[in-house]
């Protein structure tokens, strides 16, 4: 009954052992090759850019990592809201 016992254990150290290397491993794989989340927030009717960013990002229940933004060559740069990327931390991808 004892062997039983100890065999059990060995068994269930071996799996947390396992666990906690898979775990360590998911972790740094993450780490070094994040996956950014990001969209280009098209304006609804008299939306605001900085409305049509928050209505996606309280859609998803995330904020965007890196935000899409389409500019005229003439427009002036930069503008509130890429002063508004900026400030959030959030990358402007141009």
């Amino acid at each position: 009954m004892n062997a039983i016992v100890a065999a059990r254990r060995v068994v269930g150290l071996c799996a947390l052992a396992l666990l906690v290397a898979s775990v360590m491993q998911l972790a740094t794989a993450r780490a070094s090759n994040p996956i950014l989340f990001g969209a280009s927030p098209g304006q609804r009717g008299i939306e605001t850019k900085q409305q049509a960013l928050q209505r996606i990002q309280d859609q998803t229940g995330r904020p965007l990592d890196i935000v899409r933004v389409y500019k005229r060559w003439d427009a002036p740069f930069p503008d509130d809201f890429d002063t508004l990327l900026e400030t959030t931390g959030q990358t402007e991808l141009r």
